[in-house]
């Protein structure tokens, strides 16, 4: 199967989204987590786009996601360490 303009265009918007995202949220790291989850959910659309027909994907997919769910609760726990140590979670007023 191959990449149909419809499945491009959101790939496409999906990414620019993502990019603008981490630039407009870049002093808040909690900010910053959230918009990289958008990264994480245009690629595992892009797995079903590209290889939507094979079912080998479907373990390959559910990898990709329990390996997502681990980084973002690491994540998570680092930023409520961060809001506990400095009392907040923006990464400008931080002297480390």
């Amino acid at each position: 199967m191959g990449l149909f303009f419809g499945d491009f265009f959101f790939i496409f918007f999906g990414l620019v989204m993502g990019v603008a995202c981490v630039v407009c949220q870049r002093r808040s790291f909690l900010g910053v987590l959230l918009s990289l989850e958008i990264f994480t959910l245009i690629l595992f659309s892009l797995f079903f786009v590209v290889w939507g027909g094979m079912c080998e994907v479907l373990g390959l997919s559910l990898i990709f996601l329990c390996m997502s769910v681990c980084v973002v609760s690491v994540s998570l726990g680092l930023v409520v360490k961060l809001v506990r140590s400095s009392g907040g979670d923006y990464v400008s007023g931080l002297c480390l």
